[in-house]
């Protein structure tokens, strides 16, 4: 609570006794607590009804909340169908890639005995 002040306390031991203070002087110490009180009890009273307005405020939107969601998920499941989509493409493209460079690879061989081959001819090393 509140302590008495080092005035109050000199002036017990100088007189020896204690000083009261005036009903006055109470009265207006009980309504300074009193309007400390009210003031707490009305900073609770304004963050609750901050907390409840907050929560209508959120009833009444869930709706469009809720319409955004699944406005989102759709999207998503499109987005989703979009990218299997192309990950199909993209391994059927990978699967002919390879079948190309197979092709390439064995046209090179060809093409490299072929060379050979009309380069012995030509040095008339081997008879047809």
């Amino acid at each position: 609570m509140h302590r008495p002040s080092w005035c109050v306390n000199l002036s017990r031991k100088v007189f020896g006794s204690r000083t009261h203070m005036s009903t006055e002087q109470q009265m207006e110490a009980q309504v300074a607590q009193l309007e400390k009180r009210a003031t707490n009890a009305e900073r609770q009273l304004q963050a609750l009804k901050g907390k409840v307005d907050e929560g209508a405020g959120a009833a009444s939107s869930s709706g469009q909340l809720e319409a955004r969601l699944r406005e989102l998920l759709k999207l998503m499941c499109e987005d989703r169908d979009e990218c299997e989509a192309i990950r199909a493409q993209r391994d059927e493209l990978k699967e002919e890639n390879a079948r190309l460079r197979a092709q390439v690879l064995k046209g090179e061989y060809r093409i490299k005995h072929l060379l050979r081959t009309i380069d012995e001819i030509e040095k008339g090393g081997v008879s047809a």
